[in-house]
């Protein structure tokens, strides 16, 4: 099937496939993508984080998941399986998530197409990537006020894991309002 992500599980010699999740076909437009939120702060993100955990424990995904303020680290969870380096990756995805205001993985895609390195543009490799999985955080009327950032899924599934945790939250908090 097209556009999902799946994994060999060996049962008894025989083969099973599991379906992780399916990708959207069009995960990369940062703003349809990307909700903006009501508002933000450390209660919330803990809130989009256990949305995130929750969603990867049931699916087997080995992730770490982190959510940052503008000013300070506001939630973070390495699941079993992740790995040492999910920290490091992270830390580097949301460094050029709050450069550019961009996901990493729409920044990674517009260097590629002007034929940019990171050290073309004077950046450094150890702080920054160009590989998904960070993705800003908006409020309305207030423009972005942080970032959510997952590793250990290849770039486009680490993408799709936090738009569709931001999308559980949006969806979320909207049918409290109308409740």
């Amino acid at each position: 099937m097209p556009g999902t992500r799946t994994q060999r599980r060996e049962r008894h010699g025989a083969a099973t496939v599991t379906t992780l999740f399916r990708l959207d076909p069009h995960p990369f437009d940062d703003d349809a993508s990307n909700p903006a939120l009501p508002r933000f702060d450390a209660a919330l993100a803990r809130r989009m984080g256990e949305i995130a955990v929750n969603l990867a424990s049931r699916r087997g995904l080995p992730i770490a998941v982190s959510i940052v303020g503008e000013q300070a680290p506001l939630f973070y969870c390495a699941l079993d399986g992740s790995h040492a380096n999910d920290s490091h990756a992270i830390r580097r995805r949301q460094n050029t998530v709050l450069r550019f205001g961009l996901s990493s993985l729409a920044v990674g895609e517009r260097f590629r197409r002007a034929g940019w390195s990171l050290q073309s543009q004077g950046l450094s490799d150890d702080d920054y990537a160009l590989d998904g999985g960070g993705v800003p955080l908006r409020v309305a009327g207030a423009g972005i006020v942080g970032a959510m950032t997952i590793a250990g899924l290849d770039s486009e599934h680490n993408h799709a894991l936090v738009v569709e945790s931001l999308q559980w939250h949006v969806g979320r908090y909207a049918l409290a309002l109308h409740a």
